[in-house]
């Protein structure tokens, strides 16, 4: 705990010491454990009814923060693609690691150096970890107003067989977050095909099509919004 505040990560340490969880993390007899620590940038960056609603509702809110911790010594050095631990909330943290070796865990990237401490190690991250219980099919239909395309030829494939080529052209097996996604990459879809990602000094693109919202989370994966259908 003394690191955090030394960090100056006030927010976390102010919402760690709001929770009761301080303590916890201080705990000379508690097993090694591993902090995954949002930036305070990572805190500013959560719209800002989030924000209130966690900093007014302390059961959310020390849920929020057991999420960011693991019962075990993770060392980034050893973290390899596809792994997971379980937080103390019992949930699953997956990490990636990409070609540009950047690193993620739930999509936040990594940032910086292990800290190790007298009672476990602390990471830097990017992002606030946020529970999911939304999945890619049920994100799309519940904001169907935005991909009523799409949504309709899920429909349509529900009622009449499989997702058609061009759908099947859309979806990538693995998790790809955009800090992982470089210039030239190509990733090979459920169609078959292969799809480009090209990145430059005004965003990124998807074959054609560019990237108009990244690093929507889900619970089995993640969704970027392009600007136009990508066709095989």
């Amino acid at each position: 705990m003394q690191y955090v505040i030394d960090s100056n990560l006030t927010t976390l340490s102010g919402f760690l010491v709001g929770t009761g969880l301080d303590k916890e993390l201080d705990d000379p007899d508690s097993p090694a454990l591993t902090l995954f620590a949002p930036t305070e940038e990572a805190w500013i960056k959560l719209p800002s009814n989030v924000l209130i609603g966690l900093a007014t509702n302390s059961t959310a809110l020390k849920q929020v923060l057991m999420g960011h911790v693991v019962d075990q010594i993770v060392l980034s050095l050893y973290v390899r693609d596809k792994d997971s631990k379980t937080n103390l909330n019992g949930d699953s943290l997956d990490f990636r690691v990409y070609p540009n070796k950047v690193k993620t865990v739930n999509g936040a990237q990594l940032l910086g150096n292990d800290h190790s401490l007298s009672n476990g190690v602390v990471h830097m991250i990017g992002d606030v970890l946020l529970p999911l219980d939304t999945n890619i099919g049920e994100y799309v239909a519940q904001h169907d107003t935005d991909f009523k395309d799409l949504f309709g030829l899920l429909v349509l494939g529900r009622l009449f067989g499989p997702l058609e080529n061009v759908l099947k052209y859309h979806v990538v097996a693995g998790t790809y977050w955009s800090p992982g996604l470089t210039d030239g990459m190509k990733l090979p879809t459920l169609h078959g095909g292969l799809l480009t990602i090209s990145i430059s000094a005004n965003g990124a693109m998807v074959d054609n099509a560019n990237v108009v919202q990244a690093d929507i989370p889900t619970s089995n994966g993640v969704i970027h919004v392009v600007d136009k259908v990508l066709m095989p």
